[in-house]
């Protein structure tokens, strides 16, 4: 059976990336305040890619700006969440815990040598790598499940979200499982995406068996130790209609009613509201030992940056994965 997909991508030009940055850059220099604004990524895949970036603020600094208020319809599709943001020490202290792609200030003050940083002399990287990359291929698993089970698919945000995997399958050193050829497959359907768009039947049984193979490359990682680590070994809300519980081997349970996925597919507050009124609990295999301290350290730091925010920067997101993110609320 083939799912249904929405978001579905439209093509913009490398040019409405650089208008809407140049927008972007010109509304923060405003801000009191402001030091520096970092850009993240690159834009490979125009009109799929969308843009990152980080606001860093001296310390103490306020600001109410919300930036999608000066964007228009274009800025607004190419910038998919809130800007990220910082104070200058959570910033700096983030590099110790924290693996940005392609860094780069393009205004104000450079606060840590672009090309120096990843290069610091870091005893704990391994493991925070390691945390990293399971976090972001738990939150694919558990995204990927719940949109399964509806029958239908943000399709943009799935293409980014896979795409992304490449790094976090780099930071585990995975090379040869089968969840290589699933990235490699997106990757080249991505480059030529506006040419030649895959239908709805291979995008079905290509997200099929990318939802197995994560599963196999999550356990195959607790296979060698290589355990998501949460906050405690007890039940953890994740979202609004998700919980996580421990559980040796995956389980997936629902309840509730879900909307037609032809329903579904017309709008996105549709789709949010049919969240609403369904109830899914995940058993996956995680731990809360931490033996050196490092991830609980990690764990608190996140807490303490997004609380910060929340008082002083609300419109910016803290810069880390949207698992630790929906943990760190709940934690």
């Amino acid at each position: 059976m083939a799912y249904s997909f929405f978001n579905i991508p439209r093509y913009m030009p490398p040019e409405a990336y650089e208008k809407t940055i140049d927008r972007i850059v010109d509304a923060l220099k405003r801000e009191k305040g402001i030091l520096s604004v970092y850009r993240l990524g690159n834009v490979n895949h125009p009109g799929i890619s969308d843009i990152d970036i980080i606001a860093v603020f001296e310390n103490g600094a306020q600001s109410s700006l919300n930036i999608r208020e000066h964007l228009n319809e274009t800025g607004k599709y190419l910038l998919t969440h809130n800007l990220a943001g910082a104070s200058r020490d959570h910033f700096q202290q983030l590099f110790d815990y924290t693996f940005w792609d392609n860094l780069t200030c393009i205004w104000g003050e450079a606060l840590i040598p672009e090309l120096h940083y990843n290069a610091r002399n870091n005893p704990h990287q391994e493991a925070c790598k390691r945390q990293t990359a399971l976090e972001f291929l738990t939150k694919n698993y558990l995204e990927v499940g719940i949109q399964r089970k509806y029958g239908i698919f943000k399709l943009r945000t799935l293409l980014q979200e896979a795409k992304g995997v490449r790094y976090d399958l780099e930071f585990l050193s995975i090379q040869s499982q089968p969840i290589n050829n699933y990235i490699r497959q997106i990757i080249t359907w991505l480059d030529g995406w506006f040419d030649e768009t895959p239908d709805a039947d291979r995008l079905s049984a290509w997200v099929n068996g990318y939802y197995q193979a994560l599963e196999e490359t999550i356990n195959a990682q607790a296979a060698k130790g290589h355990v998501l680590w949460l906050p405690q070994k007890v039940s953890l809300d994740y979202g609004r209609n998700t919980m996580l519980y421990q559980s040796e081997r995956f389980e997936q349970s629902f309840s509730g009613i879900s909307l037609p996925a032809s329903i579904i597919a017309m709008h996105k507050k549709i789709y949010n509201a049919n969240l609403r009124l369904n109830r899914f609990r995940f058993g996956i295999n995680f731990t809360d030992e931490d033996p050196e301290g490092i991830l609980r350290k990690r764990f608190n730091l996140l807490k303490e940056y997004q609380a910060y925010n929340s008082r002083h920067i609300p419109y910016f997101e803290p810069s880390f994965s949207s698992l630790a993110n929906q943990l760190v609320k709940r934690g």
